[in-house]
């Protein structure tokens, strides 16, 4: 039997930085893999963060082993320049790539700007 799961991140940011869009995006998307048009997930197979440390992220994405993995991140974001992408957590911004997990098939979302620098095409 083929094993999935998907890891929904929401990181909307704090006081004048909040992104209202970003909170809600978690239950969006729960609600749209759950469906029978998302995908007719399990709750089993779906791990919800709201505004982690990257630790707790990581130790997600580490843990987490499945024929199919489906990250989605909603927040801040912003490329460098030297046009590398990050995602920011609640307590630092990491480079998107280390999303990737040991994982052989996986699809990654990332929602998210990428300020001060010119936009490039995300994952």
């Amino acid at each position: 039997m083929i094993t999935r799961n998907a890891i929904i991140i929401s990181c909307p940011g704090q006081e004048e930085h909040f992104l209202r869009g970003a909170a809600k995006d978690v239950i969006n998307m729960f609600n749209y893999l759950t469906s029978p048009r998302g995908g007719d997930w399990k709750k089993h197979e779906i791990f919800c963060l709201n505004n982690p440390d990257w630790p707790e992220v990581k130790r997600l994405l580490d843990s987490c082993t499945a024929d199919y993995q489906f990250i989605y991140f909603a927040g801040h974001g912003f490329s460098d320049k030297n046009r590398k992408r990050f995602l920011v957590f609640n307590d630092q911004s990491i480079e998107d790539i280390k999303l990737f997990t040991h994982n052989n098939k996986q699809l990654i979302i990332a929602d998210s700007c990428r300020a001060q620098y010119a936009t490039i095409s995300g994952i």
